[in-house]
């Protein structure tokens, strides 16, 4: 899907219409509860929680819609027993408790949402020079 390695190419899942367009590209991380007897310990921790893993995905997935190869993409960190979940959420992510020390880190790209960010950041003509198709765009003011 991006530029690079292989592996750097593609997402976890992809929701492609009949027209070989990516609707929806998904990544996902998963960290087992650290108490699991089934786990050998040494094992733990699965998930590295910065650029090397989770930033990473966070990051690939708004390459996905920055790029044009998806116009939504997520990514969903699944954190079994709370072992990370202390920490601050990832800029753009959301931790979302599941109750008891399950929680998910949530991330969300989509093309209103990278055009919001390039607006935000000083760059208002970027429709209009066509960067992003006039019909992806839809921005609502309240």
């Amino acid at each position: 899907m991006i530029p690079g390695s292989r592996r750097a190419q593609s997402t976890d899942i992809a929701v492609v219409t009949p027209q070989d367009q990516i609707e929806l590209a998904l990544e996902f991380k998963y960290e087992p509860c650290h108490r699991r007897l089934d786990i050998l310990k040494q094992k733990l921790p699965v998930v590295v929680w910065g650029i090397e893993g989770v930033a990473n995905d966070l990051e690939r997935i708004r390459q996905y819609v920055s790029c044009g190869k998806a116009k939504a993409a997520r990514s969903y960190f699944l954190d079994e027993g709370g072992y990370f979940a202390h920490r601050p959420a990832h800029s753009g992510s959301v931790w979302i408790s599941w109750g008891g020390n399950r929680c998910v880190l949530e991330s969300r790209a989509s093309v209103a949402t990278y055009v919001m960010d390039k607006i935000m950041a000083g760059e208002r003509s970027l429709v209009e020079e066509g960067e992003v198709p006039h019909d992806d765009v839809e921005m609502r003011f309240g």
